[in-house]
């Protein structure tokens, strides 16, 4: 009995060592990853069509965009499924408040207000610019004009690394 058990026994070890062995084998190896520091990160944006948003004190990440030429501050709101734009943006952007049809009905963070329907020429944001850009104007609520998902999805790409936003063309 001996004589059959001690060699089964070499071979179920060697079997294990060889599966053992081809396991390391095909198996990844861990990656090195290199410790990253706030000073170490640099957010700039390559590309002559990149712009870093840096996350605010607020927790948001803001934005100074030129809307048809006029200087308009928003707040990245990827859950506004559009531009929205204030009364008093919309006005400083040259329309006038009284032509618009705000026959939208909009669910805001406020609740439910009307919109009007518009069509934003160019927002440049730094490096980035972006033609014929969905937008509503929002009657009511509305304090801080949000850029919305009309702007981020004619993006080639965004993404949030760190404390910044990085938007690509």
């Amino acid at each position: 009995m001996i004589k059959v058990i001690v060699p089964v026994f070499f071979v179920v070890c060697a079997s294990v060592a060889v599966a053992m062995k081809a396991s390391d084998r095909w198996s990844e190896p861990e990656p090195v990853v290199a410790e990253n520091t706030e000073k170490d990160f640099r957010p700039e944006a390559p590309g002559p069509r990149a712009t870093a948003l840096r996350m605010e004190n607020d927790g948001h990440y803001w934005a100074d965009a030129q809307l048809e030429g006029k200087r308009v501050k928003l707040m990245v709101d990827t859950g506004a499924s559009m531009i929205a734009l204030s009364r008093r943006d919309a006005e400083r952007m040259g329309h006038k408040i009284e032509d618009l049809d705000f026959k939208y009905e909009v669910r805001t963070a406020g609740g439910m207000t009307q919109g009007a329907y518009i069509l934003i020429d160019e927002v440049v944001i730094g490096n980035v610019k972006v033609k014929d850009v969905d937008a509503l104007v929002i009657a009511t609520g509305l304090e801080t004009s949000l850029l919305g998902m009309s702007f981020l999805k004619k993006l080639s790409s965004f993404e949030f690394r760190k404390n910044s936003l990085i938007i690509r063309q």
